[in-house]
């Protein structure tokens, strides 16, 4: 049984990492453990990160210029098996994330090339949760023989400095977007599935272009918890899932 939420749907979860759990993060050092699993993070670049018992606050250096970024990121490398960009993403699966958006505009609309936070993707061709400044997205990139499509899905959201629930849900085609427990959009996938330009690494609160010369950027964000699931989730099992940790978060 999970320590820190026995009401969880634990039903084909992949992963789960939490910094509410001393066994997800002691509270120092870069090691963050899968409780579920074997698919350990790492904290990346400790000048730009700070924790405060529940969740991990992750920082820009906003005093350099949007290709020079530098910035605290979470990373797992070389995920395997039914975690692999591929396997995930072309199969029923439910990300469930929680975390704060600081500032969902870091650069003041100066990044004119990657304008994007992400907040926990597939690197490479970025597959996954991410924002833009009114936007919160979801995408799958897949190919076609040999040809890379994107599909993305995304609903309207401005809010800044609030902790939010938000959860992506692939059933056959269809992949559905929630908010807080409560459904926000869908819509039918149209990326092939024979393969994929998204590589094995997840991260959260960074993405890196996949061509050669492509920079990285990073993302203002609190983040406390992280849930993959080898299934599509159902809406109650979404509420439930809300319920479980929303006292953790709100009053």
């Amino acid at each position: 049984m999970l320590a820190h939420s026995p009401k969880i749907i634990t039903d084909n979860l992949a992963l789960l990492i939490d910094f509410g759990n001393i066994k997800s993060y002691s509270g120092s050092g870069t090691n963050v453990n899968d409780l579920v699993g074997t698919n350990n993070f790492t904290l990346v670049n400790p000048s730009y990160y700070s924790y405060d018992g529940t969740s991990m606050s992750l920082d820009i250096d906003k005093t350099l210029s949007p290709t020079a970024e530098a910035g605290g990121y979470i990373e797992k490398t070389g995920t395997t098996g039914d975690l692999t960009a591929l396997n995930y993403l072309h199969n029923d699966h439910t990300t469930e994330i929680w975390f704060k958006a600081d500032d969902r505009d870091p650069y003041n609309s100066g990044d004119n090339t990657e304008n994007v936070s992400a907040l926990v993707i597939f690197n490479g061709y970025h597959s996954g949760w991410y924002f833009y400044t009114t936007t919160y997205n979801y995408a799958i990139w897949g190919q076609t023989s040999g040809t890379d499509q994107n599909y993305a899905l995304s609903f309207s959201d401005s809010t800044e400095g609030v902790w939010t629930q938000l959860v992506a849900v692939r059933s056959g085609t269809t992949l559905t977007l929630y908010k807080n427990g409560v459904s926000q959009t869908s819509g039918t996938i149209t990326a092939g599935s024979d393969g994929t330009p998204s590589n094995n690494n997840i991260r959260i609160g960074t993405a890196t272009g996949y061509a050669a010369g492509n920079y990285t950027w990073f993302s203002d964000i609190t983040f406390s918890n992280l849930k993959m699931y080898k299934k599509a989730l159902t809406a109650s099992e979404i509420q439930q899932n809300y319920n479980a940790l929303k006292g953790r978060y709100t009053t």
